[in-house]
């Protein structure tokens, strides 16, 4: 079984299936196991991810931004001190 992390910026993963959340996985990141072999092959491809050893792979943080569900942002990343109501689109 190969093993990857997130080397780029960050990366999207798409729901597989229904009711399946989707993911934005920043650098370091594990790819998750259940991840389809296509979007694998197109992250390796474009060189966003890399594959590593087990060692790697378990000591790489879960974390993820889940779009699938209400907005939350992830605290280890501090992207901002705004409060939610800076988030809000006033342009639609």
């Amino acid at each position: 079984m190969s093993h990857y992390i997130v080397t780029s910026a960050a990366v999207f993963i798409p729901a597989a299936s229904r009711g399946q959340a989707a993911a934005m996985l920043y650098r370091g990141a594990r790819i998750p196991e259940h991840t389809p072999a296509e979007v694998v092959r197109h992250f390796l491809d474009n060189k966003l991810i890399e594959e590593v050893g087990v060692a790697a792979y378990q000591a790489a943080p879960q974390e993820a931004h889940t779009t699938s569900g209400p907005d939350t942002y992830p605290a280890a990343y501090n992207a901002t001190s705004l409060p939610d109501s800076e988030y809000t689109r006033t342009d639609h």
